[in-house]
């Protein structure tokens, strides 16, 4: 019985989802370096974030407001 209640009690867990922030791509290099990958990347991730942003919040949003 001991060890169906273990079972059962891990299973049960919740997983946390972590949030991955990409600042640490801009402190790596020479500053040289950071304004030719800044300047290449910036209008590439600025598109891309802002979609993918709105989206995101929308989504975490309407989940809390379930709990």
């Amino acid at each position: 019985k001991k060890t169906m209640m273990m079972m059962r009690r891990r299973r049960r867990r919740r997983r946390r989802r972590r949030r991955r922030r990409r600042r640490r791509r801009r402190r790596r290099g020479s500053r040289r370096r950071r304004r030719r990958r800044r300047r290449r990347r910036r209008r590439r991730r600025r598109r891309r974030r802002r979609r993918r942003r709105r989206r995101r919040r929308r989504r975490r949003r309407r989940r809390r407001r379930r709990r």
